[in-house]
């Protein structure tokens, strides 16, 4: 196939449609944030490690190591009544109680937690389905006389795992 052949309109044009950044949905957040509180989360994968090279002959060969998924972020409607922030640092004291020091086991802070992929008809097309969930990191709130805009939380989530379904 020639290079004008590939970038002719009419393949272009005969390609599904994308999917868009904001065709998503979360119908469900752990320990019942309403889910229109959830405004942006950044969807991570499963990923596997590179092992050390190991020399062999006059080269180097590489094995796959061990599993990992990435923390992920997301960010919630911070309202008037601070809803999504009482709701983090709730989830937060069933990880450790601050006043005492004492952690608590995972099966009383982690949890399961979907997010769907549309098309622009509003059909799934995926399903991200994330287990092991947990608050670790929230970023600071910036605050100034400057400035005019609202306040979003944002939130670094640990995960366990990641099974994709279609």
């Amino acid at each position: 196939m020639s290079a004008s052949e590939l970038t002719q309109i009419s393949k272009l044009m005969n390609r599904p449609d994308p999917i868009l950044s904001f065709k998503w949905v979360s119908p469900v957040l752990p320990f019942d944030l309403p889910s229109d509180y959830l405004e942006s989360i950044d969807l991570p994968f499963n990923n596997v490690a590179v092992n050390d090279a190991h020399y062999n002959g006059s080269g180097f060969t590489y094995f796959p190591g061990t599993h990992n998924v990435a923390a992920f972020n997301a960010s919630f409607y911070m309202d008037s009544e601070a809803r999504s922030l009482k709701w983090i640092l709730a989830w937060k004291s069933r990880i450790k109680n601050f006043d005492t020091g004492a952690y608590s086991m995972p099966k009383d802070y982690k949890s399961s937690w979907k997010v769907q992929l549309l098309d622009t008809k509003n059909a799934q097309i995926a399903v991200w389905n994330l287990a092991g969930v947990w608050p670790a990191d929230t970023s600071p709130f910036s605050m100034n006389y400057t400035d005019n805009g609202r306040l979003v939380l944002t939130q670094s989530f640990s995960i366990d795992n990641i099974v994709i379904s279609y």
